[in-house]
C-alpha cells in the first residue's frame, strides 16, 4: 500500500508536468514562470506520502550477503535513474521550458520518452503483483524492469539534448546540499538559468 501511495504522488507529478508542457510554450515569460512554480507546488506535500528509499533495499542486507547480486545492482541503478529523472527530466526540463520557452510536448522523441516513462510505472505494479502471486520470480521481474529501464533511458537521452545541462546539474547538487526544499531549489536554478541567458551562455 505504501508503494502505491508513493507512486500516486509521482502520477500527480506526471499529470501536472504534461499539462505544463502542453500549455506554456507560447505564453509570455512571466506566465511561464508562474506556471513553473505551480507545476513544482505538489512537492510541498511530498512528506505527506510514504517514502520508500532505494538504498534501504541494499543497505539493510544481512552480514554475508553478496552486495554485487543482481537485485542489489538493479536497485542501485534504479536509484541513479531516479536522480536522473528528477533533476534532468523533471526540474531540468521544466525550468528549461519556462526560461527558454522551449516547445517539446509535440516532438516524437518526447512522446516516446513519455510513453516509456508511464509504461514503466504501470508495469512495475503489474510485475509486483505477478511476483506476489508467484506467477514470476523476483529475478524475472527485475530483468523485465531492466528492459523497461533501458527503453525509457534511450528515449530520454534524445530529450536531454534540449535540456540545459548546467541547470540540471545544479538541481542535482542542490538535492544533496538543500534537501527536501524543492520550491526553493527550483527558484535557485531558475535564477541561475536567467543568469546564463544574461551572460550569453
Amino acid at each position: 500500500v505504501g508503494e502505491m501511495l508513493e507512486h500516486s504522488f509521482y502520477q500527480i507529478i506526471n499529470l501536472v508536468q504534461i499539462i505544463f508542457l502542453h500549455t506554456v510554450s507560447d505564453k509570455s515569460l512571466l506566465s511561464r514562470m508562474v506556471a513553473l512554480f505551480a507545476v513544482t507546488a505538489p512537492w510541498i506535500f511530498r512528506q505527506s506520502f510514504p517514502i520508500n528509499s532505494f538504498s534501504a533495499n541494499y543497505n539493510s542486507k544481512k552480514p554475508g550477503t553478496d552486495p554485487t547480486s543482481l537485485i542489489d545492482i538493479l536497485y542501485r541503478i534504479k536509484k541513479y535513474q531516479y536522480l536522473f529523472y528528477k533533476h534532468f527530466m523533471l526540474h531540468g526540463l521544466n525550468v528549461s521550458v519556462a526560461v527558454w520557452g522551449l516547445s517539446v510536448a509535440q516532438k516524437l522523441f518526447f512522446r516516446t520518452y513519455w510513453l516509456g516513462l508511464n509504461a514503466a510505472y504501470v508495469m512495475e505494479f503489474f510485475l509486483q503483483t505477478m511476483v506476489k502471486r508467484r506467477y514470476v520470480s523476483q529475478n524475472c521481474m527485475l530483468q523485465m524492469n531492466v528492459f523497461l529501464m533501458i527503453c525509457s533511458t534511450i528515449a530520454a537521452l534524445h530529450l536531454v539534448n534540449v535540456i540545459s545541462a548546467p541547470v540540471s546539474l545544479l538541481s542535482l547538487w542542490l538535492n544533496f546540499v538543500n534537501r527536501k526544499r524543492e520550491m526553493m531549489n527550483v527558484a535557485i536554478i531558475s535564477l541561475f538559468a536567467h543568469l546564463l541567458i544574461a551572460t550569453g551562455f
